[in-house]
């Protein structure tokens, strides 16, 4: 059957059917009646609603930046920002053991988004309440915190006006901290659940509408991305919204999470915020990625109708979505959040980006000081990189704009060590290994007809004897030596049945992980 009006009637007798002559990379709906023996139809099915598939070259085409870049920064940054994860103030929560920072007048006192310092250990472990026996435990993320604390809309407009000034912000500065860290992309929150938007826009709540920032931060960020030859994303809310009428999902007013707007609300919503502030994305700051969040609160109607109004635009076709629209409509790649995927040490197919903190938060959080390692961060990279994923690393700056100092310190590092082994991450595909090696990772690519292998070998983990068994990958050796080592001197290697075995110093050359180069036949 070929579809070749907007309309399409069919009668099968079959239990599947077969479209032709349909757009590629684009998206259609169907509905279905059901005819007995009798003539007798059926009530019409709801809309089914499916996206035509691009031909891989096509997605390949597309996806080749992203592929290539590996390392991101994520930004969290709004209003929310300037609380800071702390609050004190009017609620709309009720005294009772799950909230035990409400005061008896109904003002919640002190909360917390973090663990606060005291409850800290110096090994960053959380210290034991001693009035319940159990462990301390901290409220939701800071860029959470109007839900947490049920602060009615009012009071946060309020402090957003009053505290949410990004007086120090410096585009230029925040690129360079990202490109000096390797960071080949950036995406930032355009709009989060609180609903005000950091986009130019005259629809809906935007922090040109409540507060006093004027100049346009997003246009600003992206044109110094630009210039510095990074990608840009931006993260966009499209169903949690706190602030903006008909927004799907839940209410700060309403103490019980599943409360959601009616229907007409969020078709509303939908038509008159999402819509436009797509169109505004996507015409006006023409991002390279968009970064949905919080799907599973919108019908598939609706999801429909927010890609169809993306597709209407005209050079869409080069965007890059991932997963959270959460149905078959959209998702490049999946996006497993505070963790690596289980999954074989030589990856498992697909495209995939884990998203992180620094600490325990995304937004600002003035007393969260669990913050990770510089070790840490830069082995979960190898380690993702090593399975075929991107690292998005999330910064959550200050009001002002500033980034914190142990974001700069880290960031810093990070940038040390990948000005000598980003060869080793960037353009790089899965290990060859499929079993997990007890020394590290390896990641391997194409170099004008050669082909490299990288041995990550972590520091902890470097053999006191100067040997690293090293399995056989299928390849035969031309030669290898230390990408720390700008003379490019071999390293002697042995055979030891079905292994290979590596002479290295006995002394680590690199603190966190160090990088052999293998050429291969």
């Amino acid at each position: 059957m070929r579809f070749t009006r907007k309309i399409l009637y069919k009668t099968v007798k079959e239990n599947r059917i077969t479209v032709e002559g349909l757009n590629s990379f684009d998206i259609y709906f169907f509905s279905v009646k059901a005819r007995n023996s009798h003539g007798e139809f059926s009530r019409e099915s709801e809309k089914l609603y499916v996206a035509t598939a691009e031909t891989k070259r096509q997605k390949d085409k597309r996806m080749a930046w992203w592929r290539e870049a590996r390392f991101g920064m994520f930004v969290h940054w709004g209003p929310y920002s300037a609380l800071g994860g702390h609050y004190t103030g009017p609620t709309f929560l009720q005294t009772n053991e799950k909230h035990p920072w409400i005061e008896a007048d109904g003002m919640i006192k002190d909360y917390y988004s973090c663990y606060r310092p005291e409850w800290v250990s110096s090994d960053g472990s959380i210290k034991t309440d001693p009035t319940t026996g159990k462990p301390y435990k901290r409220g939701q993320y800071a860029e959470w915190i109007m839900f947490a604390a049920q602060i009615p809309r009012d009071e946060y407009l309020k402090r957003a006006k009053e505290d949410f000034k990004a007086e120090k912000f410096d585009a230029k500065e925040w690129v360079r901290m990202a490109k000096e860290a390797g960071m080949k992309y950036i995406v930032i929150t355009s709009k989060h659940h609180d609903g005000i938007a950091l986009l130019n826009t005259p629809v809906g709540h935007t922090i040109f509408k409540d507060t006093d920032i004027r100049r346009d931060i997003l246009k600003e960020l992206v044109n110094e991305a630009r210039k510095a030859g990074l990608k840009i994303g931006f993260y966009y809310s499209q169903a949690l919204d706190w602030n903006n009428p008909g927004g799907m999902g839940w209410i700060p007013q309403n103490d019980a999470p599943n409360r959601e707007a009616s229907y007409a609300d969020k078709a509303k919503y939908t038509d008159e915020i999402v819509i436009p502030h797509l169109h505004t994305i996507i015409n006006d700051y023409k991002v390279d990625l968009i970064w949905w969040d919080m799907g599973a609160s919108s019908a598939p109607e609706f999801k429909y109708r927010m890609m169809k109004a993306i597709k209407n635009i005209p050079g869409t076709e080069r965007l890059i979505f991932n997963d959270r629209m959460e149905d078959k409509l959209t998702g490049d790649f999946k996006t497993p959040e505070q963790s690596i995927p289980d999954m074989p040490s030589n990856g498992d197919g697909t495209d995939w980006e884990t998203c992180m903190t620094l600490n325990d938060n995304w937004g600002y959080a003035a007393h969260d000081i669990r913050w990770k390692t510089t070790e840490d961060v830069l082995q979960k990279l190898i380690d993702i990189t090593s399975k075929g994923g991107n690292y998005l690393l999330n910064i959550g700056p200050k009001a002002d704009g500033t980034f914190p100092a142990e974001s700069i310190n880290c960031l810093e590092e990070v940038g040390s060590w990948m000005k000598v082994n980003s060869e080793a991450i960037y353009g790089t595909i899965p290990s060859p290994f499929v079993s997990q090696l007890d020394w590290g990772r390896a990641t391997r690519k194409e170099v004008d007809g050669k082909q490299f292998l990288y041995l990550h070998v972590f520091t902890q983990y470097w053999p006191k004897d100067g040997k690293l068994l090293v399995p056989d990958f299928g390849s035969g050796i031309k030669r290898a030596y230390l990408l720390i080592d700008a003379k490019k001197t071999s390293l002697p290697i042995d055979k030891m049945g079905d292994n290979h075995i590596f002479s290295l110093p006995l002394d680590a050359p690199d603190k966190i992980s160090t990088t052999i180069v293998v050429e291969t036949l």
